[in-house]
């Protein structure tokens, strides 16, 4: 039987002290995928022009310019790489999450937070590494996505964030705890987008490097968080334990 941790809260009669949340972790969430994901169409783009269909680095380049003529060659392949990513990132994890939030329940929230930023962490080292292997067609790409669906991906990261919220507040402090989700979320976008150009274009030659190594670094931070600062929102009981061994 799975109960409510005693730790502090939102809940009546609770320590006023202030509790670890999982804001922080949306913020990580949606900073990395601002600062990754036009970085990683481009890197699409560029490998599809240069490796699939083969064209000088000179006509490649003029992709960065916003060449139409290049780019019209080069976006079907694209297209349809970005298409195979987001369906192995989804796919599963949209099927598993019937059956995570009843697990989730009984053997808490946290496994369900760290998974998934363990899966992005191996995604963007896999992506660092592609990135530096030129030689290599775009399609190999798409097992940097098979961390995220094996984890769990972004849809286990908002519902998990969403049921830790449920578990620690009351129905009158909900609403203001979801608002600061929905804060994070948003300051998560506009940094992003504010730096991730920047970051890219400021490291020169390594520009991808620095993105998807930023990227990693945020999902590690989130695992740090998660392990020692975050606390368990719901907990197992003895019985529980022995009975999952068994």
């Amino acid at each position: 039987r799975a109960v409510l941790c005693t730790g502090p809260s939102d809940t009546n009669g609770a320590s006023t002290r202030p509790r670890p949340t999982v804001e922080p972790l949306v913020l990580l969430c949606f900073l990395w995928f601002t600062f990754s994901g036009p970085v990683s169409v481009n890197l699409y783009l560029q490998r599809a022009c240069r490796v699939t269909l083969k064209l000088n680095l000179t006509d490649c380049e003029r992709l960065d310019a916003g060449d139409r003529d290049v780019e019209v060659l080069v976006q079907p392949s694209v297209n349809l790489l970005h298409m195979a990513a987001s369906i192995i990132e989804s796919l599963l994890p949209a099927v598993a999450s019937f059956f995570l939030g009843p697990w989730s329940d009984a053997n808490g929230r946290k496994p369900l937070l760290m998974w998934p930023f363990l899966g992005y962490f191996f995604k963007f080292l896999l992506l660092l590494f592609f990135s530096k292997m030129t030689y290599l067609p775009p399609t190999y790409f798409l097992l940097a996505s098979i961390p995220v669906a094996l984890t769990g991906g972004f849809v286990s990261i908002i519902s998990s964030c969403y049921s830790y919220i449920s578990d620690i507040t009351t129905p009158e402090t909900r609403p203001r705890r979801m608002g600061f989700i929905q804060a994070s979320l948003l300051l998560g976008l506009l940094v992003g987008n504010l730096v991730s150009s920047y970051l890219f274009k400021g490291a020169g030659r390594e520009g991808y490097i620095a993105v998807f190594g930023t990227s990693a670094l945020l999902a590690l931070v989130g695992v740090v968080y998660i392990t020692w600062w975050l606390p368990e929102s719901r907990q197992v009981s003895d019985a529980n334990n022995i009975a999952a061994a068994r």
